[in-house]
């Protein structure tokens, strides 16, 4: 099964924005239906598959009969509770105020050239405590298939044709069936795309819900710049508005930048031709952009936090790997995504091209006469032609084809070797690294509904001969896998005779979590505690709120017990603009305690939990009770490690031992087993603000 890009997981999720964004005001919020608990935990995020592909399985259906029942009550919350609401942070770093001069209801007006060029602020969608938007600043400027440089070129501030591009500014190419950009205010696609958007919030901060007079803040603010995920084929900051309401409750400036999708800004011959990894450069030159002139904004340069969702933290950990960038970071929060996620990085991106360039009619060789051709090409045609790659090429449902690489300037080699170096150069705060319990449960859905979910479902003999091999050819990258190794995997989850269609469909939601994304983020996480690489700690939290919403969403074929999906996380944070991708199940007071990790992170330098130690397995979650709890995980590192030599054998049959002692099936091992509540190590009370 292959699903186009025009019907992507994001595309759907992105249609579902269109319909309420437009439709917001008059919308009735459907019932919340009662929590389920999955058996089987998971441990990380999204989807499978990179590397051969495997037959197509046709396409997901809603699930047939009741919901599945709830298993068992929720993990208990152990450890003091992280009050929702606490005193004020103290500020951070030197208190100095070059902020925009702003009268009493007059718009903000910035300069940023040189030669007097300036830009003017405008109210803020969606906040209603007067904070403004800065929409559609040029940070950088690149050519096909070439690094982005830092924009100085402020001619772009008097094209007569500016606003009539949407919110100031073009958005990159990719599919329009995938984004909904066009309904919200975006009108054209392009390659001059290189744009941000800076959400600056109320001078001060609502309180008793009175708009606040219009007064400047006193000291310079904390930034928090944040990439979108969309499989590395779409994205941008189409959304007017989604910023402000972050903005205004974290008192912090939130800049949301857009960077080169799909082969724009992935495509790699793997030599000087396309080296890859522009989408990446794009983000370095936003960042050194934002480093630049945020000031001028009222932002504290000294304290700006790096962030992501999905591929977009797979980016922003890549970022973090080159020094120049760590040691100028205040902060990062990965969600959901890593550069060691196994669709993080191709190891054969040559195959795209070439795949491409017969698409397209252009010479497969040699690269310079392939990367010659398609520059010619006009750039909307040459997204028409990615599109029939993309649906051509055998990959997984929710699994980017396009993406990073390792190219000897950006990622100078295996990522997991520059994260060993004691000697890297650190961040100036913390690493918080994050995702969401049932993570892939939705992409597993989108691909294999059929087969997962109704009554009796799912089989053994289909996650053995079908449902297992895909996850490991992703996580191993081989193409023939041996009857052992798909053994050895399906013992390890409880993926065994004997065990109830529940039991199976939750163990492999947990597998395919596990391998997209849970295990990624542990273990970068330890990484970065094994070498120092933070000055002021790295932590791993878990967004474990479960309001099955999955009962609710089209994406799971309105399936129950689908867990905390992937996307869950963007819709706490940003709320209203993004609350479609919580199927409409908004919850203000998650979003509320959701949001005091980043808030930490970005006033304090350091998130809510406590720095991970692999001896401990030790992380927070936010549970069922909408609060913060300190836990600890059963058995995440050695399932890193069972990986990481699973990946080392390929397709040679794992002998006795290969991977290490069998671990205890999955349904035997608790997720969370308590921790006590006194003592050291329990996570403490935070200084937060949230209004």
């Amino acid at each position: 099964m292959t699903m186009g890009r025009g019907t992507t997981l994001l595309a759907v999720l992105l249609a579902v924005i269109v319909t309420v964004t437009v439709a917001q005001r008059g919308a009735v919020k459907p019932v919340v239906a009662p929590v389920v608990v999955p058996s089987v935990p998971a441990v990380g995020p999204s989807v499978p598959a990179v590397g051969p592909s495997v037959p197509a399985v046709g396409p997901s259906v809603p699930a047939v009969g009741p919901s599945v029942p709830a298993v068992g009550p929720s993990v208990p919350a152990v450890g003091p509770s992280v009050p929702a609401v606490g005193p004020s942070v103290p500020a951070v770093g030197p208190a100095v105020v070059p902020v925009p001069t702003v009268s009493a209801g007059s718009a903000p007006v910035v300069k940023i050239g040189s030669a007097g060029e300036t830009v003017t602020g405008e109210p803020s969608l969606n906040d209603a405590y007067g904070g403004f938007t800065f929409y559609g600043i040029k940070y950088g400027v690149a050519d096909r298939f070439q690094d982005a440089i830092v924009n100085e070129d402020l001619a772009y501030l008097n094209d007569a044709s500016r606003s009539a591009k949407g919110p100031k500014g073009m958005m990159c190419l990719q599919p329009t069936s995938a984004a909904p950009w066009t309904s919200t205010g975006v009108k054209e696609f392009g390659e001059d795309c290189l744009f941000l958007d800076i959400f600056v919030p109320p001078p001060t901060a609502p309180t008793t819900g009175a708009k606040p007079s219009n007064i400047p803040p006193a000291k310079k603010l904390p930034v928090f710049m944040w990439s979108w995920g969309g499989l590395m084929i779409s994205g941008g900051r189409g959304i007017p508005g989604a910023g402000a309401d972050l903005a205004a409750s974290l008192k912090a400036i939130v800049v949301i930048p857009q960077f080169r999708e799909g082969p724009f800004g992935f495509l790699s011959t793997g030599d000087a031709a396309a080296p890859g990894n522009f989408a990446l450069s794009d983000l370095k030159a936003a960042f050194n952009w934002v480093y630049a002139n945020i000031e001028k904004f009222g932002g504290d340069k000294a304290r700006i936090t790096v962030s992501g969702q999905s591929d977009g933290a797979a980016l922003t950990s890549a970022m973090l790997l080159d020094t120049d960038i760590a040691s100028r970071v205040f902060g990062a929060v990965t969600m959901s995504g890593s550069v060691l996620s196994p669709w993080a990085i191709d190891e054969e991106p040559i195959n795209k091209a070439v795949a491409l360039a017969k698409t397209a009619s252009c010479p497969a060789t040699p690269n310079s006469a392939l990367i010659a051709c398609l520059k010619k090409i006009p750039g909307k045609e040459l997204e028409a032609f990615a599109e029939k790659t993309y649906d051509a090429l055998p990959h997984f449902p929710g699994v980017p084809i396009w993406t990073m690489v390792v190219d000897g300037h950006h990622i100078l080699y295996d990522p997991a070797w520059i994260l060993n170096d004691t000697n890297r150069k650190g961040l100036i705060g913390g690493f918080v690294h994050q995702f969401n319990k049932q993570d892939a449960s939705i992409v597993a859905l989108r691909a294999f509904g059929k087969y997962l979910a109704g009554p009796g479902l799912p089989t053994l003999g289909f996650l053995k001969t079908i449902g297992i091999p895909y996850v490991v050819r992703q996580a191993t990258l081989c193409a023939n896998l041996s009857a052992a190794a798909i053994d050895l995997v399906a013992r390890t989850y409880g993926i065994v005779a004997g065990a109830d269609e529940l039991t199976l469909r939750n163990a492999f939601y947990q597998l395919t979590t596990d391998v997209n994304h849970g295990l990624s983020t542990v273990k970068e996480a330890m990484l970065y505690s094994d070498t120092g690489a933070t000055r002021l700690g790295n932590s791993v939290s878990v967004l474990g709120y479960d309001a099955d919403i999955s009962k609710f969403s089209p994406l799971a074929n309105f399936t129950s017990g689908g867990g905390v999906y992937h996307t869950c996380d963007v819709g706490y944070l940003f709320s209203g603009a993004m609350s479609p991708l919580l199927a409409g199940q908004t919850d203000l007071e998650v979003t509320k305690v959701y949001r005091q990790q980043f808030n930490s992170l970005i006033t304090r330098g350091y998130g809510l939990g406590e720095s991970f130690q692999k001896d401990q397995q030790n992380h927070i979650e936010l549970g069922q009770d909408k609060k913060w709890h300190k836990q600890k995980f059963a058995r995440t590192v050695q399932l890193i490690s069972f990986w990481d030599k699973l990946k080392e054998l390929r397709c040679a049959p794992p002998p006795p031992n290969a991977c290490g002692p069998m671990l205890p099936e999955a349904v035997e091992q608790p997720n969370n087993p308590s921790m006590p509540a006194t003592g050291p190590g329990v996570v403490p009370a935070p200084n937060i603000v949230y209004n």
